[in-house]
């Protein structure tokens, strides 16, 4: 299962969001300027976090990223103004995130 691209872009009322448990990936721009988005909570079954998939979402101040996660795309939170950190997993073996908030 894969929460598609664009699948909640621009949902502007969208505040907070928990993933269904045998979702694997989040493609790209899933969740593209959710601008009322305060925090996700991803579920172990997610491997996979495409590319700007929270990308301007601006309000957003938590994620949880299980250590199933192993590839974090390019951008995953760009624009995120409000996220104070995330805590990335060690089980990440490919990142390309732009931004200076996540730290391992």
């Amino acid at each position: 299962k894969t929460i598609g691209p664009n699948a909640f872009k621009g949902c502007s009322s969208l505040r907070s969001v928990t993933i269904s448990d045998g979702v694997k990936e989040i493609d790209y721009e899933a969740f593209e300027e959710c601008e009322s988005l305060t925090s996700v909570t991803i579920p172990p079954s997610v491997t996979l976090i495409y590319n700007d998939a929270f990308i301007r979402c601006t309000s957003l101040q938590s994620v949880t990223i299980p250590d199933s996660v192993t590839i974090l795309g390019e951008g995953v939170f760009t624009q995120c103004e409000s996220l104070d950190n995330v805590t990335i997993p060690n089980s990440v073996t490919e990142m390309n995130a732009y931004s200076t908030n996540v730290h391992r």
